[in-house]
């Protein structure tokens, strides 16, 4: 299994393996939280769960809602490196778009064209990044 489809690392509580081969390709679908597809913040709630951390849901109405000032209501802190588990606020087309780091260079999340994809973190203009922590 290739390294996208299978990000392995040292971390807690057996959080050292995260498959998501099953989450590729599935479609957008606004505020999709799985049950036939996802949008952006949906597949951070997921992935998030199989790393052992709990992304409270959000009901949002608009794009442009800003991760920095929710933050601290999600559990999330603003961290000073990107590592596998860090949530990023991105802009794509002008909007503001949440990720999940799979590790340094790579994040997951979901588009209204590809649905749930990787992309290399480098291809898009990183707002802010976030973290919880350690696996719990």
């Amino acid at each position: 299994m290739s390294s996208i489809l299978t990000i392995t690392g040292e971390t807690h509580n057996d959080c050292n393996v995260m498959d998501i081969e099953d989450l590729l390709g599935k479609p957008y679908k606004e505020h999709g939280r799985g049950n036939g597809g996802y949008d952006c913040y949906g597949i951070a709630i997921e992935v998030e769960r199989r790393l052992g951390h709990y992304l409270r849901d959000v009901l949002y109405t608009t794009h442009d809602l800003e991760l920095s000032g929710l933050a601290p209501t999600l559990g999330l802190y603003p961290v000073n490196r990107i590592e596998r588990g860090t949530v990023i606020e991105i802009e794509s087309k002008g909007e503001l778009h949440i990720a999940v780091a799979l590790d340094d260079r790579l994040m997951i999340h979901a588009t209204y064209d590809r649905g749930v994809c990787v992309h290399p973190i480098k291809a898009f203009n990183v707002r802010g990044i976030y973290g919880f922590g350690l696996c719990v």
